[in-house]
């Protein structure tokens, strides 16, 4: 949990912005296109975003779409976006 927690801030306070917009959305694989679909992020965000979280290995482009690099840590994140709804 401590290291989600720590992946999470991370991209919450570090450059580029809108990490976290991605992250929220990645729920299953999504190519780049679905991710703009999801977001109201620019190509350029949508891409600078990616691009970091690539280097941090939190994700990664497999077979033409993204997903998390750790399967827990999608599971993670989407239980901490139930429990904010609720």
């Amino acid at each position: 949990n401590a290291y989600f927690n720590g992946v999470w801030v991370q991209a919450q306070m570090s450059e580029p912005q809108h990490q976290i917009d991605i992250l929220k959305v990645l729920s299953h694989k999504m190519s780049l296109t679905e991710i703009f679909k999801e977001t109201t992020l620019s190509c350029e965000q949508v891409q600078a975003a990616l691009s970091t979280l690539e280097d941090h290995d939190v994700v990664k482009l497999q077979d033409g779409k993204y997903i998390y690099t750790v399967e827990l840590m999608r599971r993670w994140v989407w239980s901490l976006l139930l429990t904010s709804v609720n």
